[in-house]
């Protein structure tokens, strides 16, 4: 073979290697996110999924979700999550901001067989996510002091 092919190989291999060296951390370091997905990134995903309307507090106390399943707080519940920190507000503060829930989840202190200590409620988006076949929801989980200490939005 000829030094001129042979140099070709080379390069061609070098050139390979220096990809492979790039795409392998970036390729690792978005699947970390993609898995663990810390708070910006994981309302980041809710934009894009759902839609970025401006929070209006008045439409999402009203919101109603029609015959095809779409709801208003599905396109604004990505911009609620960015400019309002849910985490930390009371069962008060929440209803005030939101309105009543739509359901409340089995921690709910008004239902007989629930501890006192716990609260989720929960409030519909609509059918967005997925497939668009099931009902989205914004869940607020109460601690047992009585603040919120996480939200998930998730598909029923």
């Amino acid at each position: 073979m000829s030094d001129k092919v042979q140099d070709g190989t080379a390069r061609k291999r070098r050139k390979y290697v220096v990809i492979a060296w790039i795409a392998g951390p970036v390729g690792a370091v978005l699947i970390v996110l993609f898995i663990f997905q810390p708070g910006p990134v994981r309302v980041w995903c809710l934009a894009v999924e759902f839609g970025n309307l401006p929070f209006d507090q008045e439409q999402w106390k009203t919101a109603q979700t029609d015959a095809d399943g779409y709801c208003v707080r599905g396109e604004m519940v990505s911009t609620l999550l960015r400019r309002h920190k849910l985490v930390g507000m009371t069962r008060d503060e929440v209803v005030e901001l939101l309105g009543p829930p739509d359901r409340a989840g089995w921690g709910d202190p008004t239902r007989d067989d629930a501890p006192p200590e716990a609260c989720e409620l929960d409030y519909a988006l609509g059918v967005f996510s997925g497939f668009r076949l099931d009902m989205d929801y914004l869940t607020l989980h109460f601690d047992d002091t009585g603040r919120v200490d996480a939200w998930s939005v998730w598909q029923s």
